[in-house]
């Protein structure tokens, strides 16, 4: 054969496999939190307008992630307000550009890099006020405000609706008014299922100092609701004496509580302990299948459903997960707790959407016994074990090419898309931050 077809062959065939070789993950930006203002409008419009034609046009992104935020939205009880999100649509398609929303049914304020104060909508505080068990309670009788309890999911108490009745009218709403934008400009909707739109109970509440890192956080299943559900279930497993939570302090670390030290009768590990975990998350995880049985309803076929876990990576060390266990993820190290969010994720065709993909193990203190980058590998594991797609977020701002790097590690593995924390001035008007950034997308289209 003619040395220079051999060649031409050769190279052509070397561009294939390099093509087929390669990875495009797209590349998202989430919003500041304050993009849209509490009457329901844009805030800074035309800061908005420069900073979506440079991310498209400079830096080559993919699209941005918004919350649509159900206290803003719906100001009163099922009117709908959507004129902010209507003109962030047309911004958007001005510079074509993707959505990403964010179902937040949680209030914005009270938790790490919140930049404003959104409470959940009037109507149900007022609830609130005179029936204080809507929100998670801990054991000192203090109220979580940040998202209902689970454990009125079907109860009708708000003006004959249930909790889950409240967000399928929204999410069905949403559908409804932006049914033209739904698979074209409105790519992926991500269902709120708890604190900060994760799926898990808000164990380390930051409000009023409760908690502070690394404490093991503190059980959120003392409302009533919730209580009667526990009292329910020890009484069919044959022990009623079961009906009893453990007593653990948010700032505690695992060996300074009976309920997660190794050698005590009554801890995590013994059959009690396995009962109680197990109701906990079970608990959690019927709460997300109740919500997101209705998102698959609605949004099933016209655009990808996704659903958030938390990172929580402190004593992820330890035989315990105590931190894990208290946020609802029962993971120690004869469980694996991250199984089952799968499975229902798998139900329901939804995106695994997980956090803290930029940390480093070695970034954390020792003590804490902290294991971002087992967990992430976990969760990827669990993920791919059923079949079901999976997304990233970093936990934090970072800037530098280091947890760039570590994200595309990840992104390498295989994942669906990535979403990052945070279209800022700071990331846009700082030309080390941008140039890096911009490295970033064009690595993770290159994978």
């Amino acid at each position: 054969m003619n040395f220079k077809l051999l060649l031409v062959i050769f190279v052509v065939s070397s561009l294939f496999i390099s093509s087929a070789q390669n990875t495009y993950v797209p590349v998202y930006l989430m919003l500041p939190l304050d993009f849209i203002n509490n009457d329901g409008n844009l805030n800074n419009e035309s800061e908005l307008d420069d900073w979506f034609g440079k991310i498209k046009n400079d830096a080559g992104a993919d699209g941005v992630m918004a919350d649509v935020w159900w206290g803003i939205v719906e100001s009163s009880e099922t009117n709908y307000n959507w004129a902010g999100y209507d003109q962030l649509v047309s911004l958007l398609q001005k510079h074509d550009l993707k959505l990403q929303c964010v179902m937040s049914f949680h209030q914005c304020g009270t938790n790490t890099g919140d930049t404003c104060y959104i409470t959940l909508p009037q109507f149900v505080l007022d609830v609130g006020n005179s029936n204080p068990d809507i929100y998670y309670t801990d054991k000192n009788g203090h109220r979580d405000q940040e998202y209902l309890s689970l454990g009125v999911d079907t109860e009708t108490v708000f003006n004959g609706r249930s909790a889950v009745d409240m967000y399928n009218d929204f999410m069905s709403a949403f559908a409804s008014h932006f049914a033209d934008h739904l698979g074209n400009t409105i790519v992926e909707v991500q269902v709120g299922l708890g604190p900060a739109g994760e799926m898990r109970y808000p164990a380390y509440q930051l409000q009023e100092n409760l908690w502070k890192f690394p404490g093991v956080g503190s059980f959120q299943c003392f409302d009533k609701y919730m209580k009667a559900s526990l009292q329910e279930s020890a009484d069919k497993a044959g022990h009623s004496e079961w009906n009893k939570i453990p007593d653990v302090e948010y700032n505690s670390y695992p060996y300074q509580t009976s309920f997660f030290t190794d050698d005590k009768s009554d801890n995590y590990a013994s059959q009690y302990g396995d009962w109680f975990l197990s109701w906990y998350s079970q608990q959690l995880i019927s709460h997300g299948d109740r919500i997101l049985a209705k998102a698959n309803a609605i949004f099933s076929g016209k655009v990808q459903i996704a659903a958030k876990i938390s990172g929580v990576h402190w004593w992820y060390k330890t035989s315990n997960h105590a931190a894990e266990c208290t946020t609802g993820y029962f993971n120690t190290d004869q469980n694996d707790g991250y199984k089952a969010p799968a499975q229902l994720f798998k139900k329901y065709d939804v995106l695994f959407d997980f956090t803290c993909l930029e940390m480093s193990d070695s970034a954390q203190p020792s003590w804490a016994d902290c294991g971002p980058q087992e967990l992430v590998q976990q969760t990827l594991s669990d993920a791919n074990a059923q079949g079901i797609k999976y997304g990233g977020e970093n936990a934090l701002k970072v800037y530098d090419t280091s947890s760039f790097g570590r994200i595309e590690d990840v992104a390498r593995q295989g994942i669906n898309g990535f979403t990052y924390l945070r279209l800022t001035s700071d990331l846009i008007d700082n030309d080390g931050n941008w140039n890096n950034f911009k490295g970033f997308v064009w690595n993770m289209h290159n994978l």
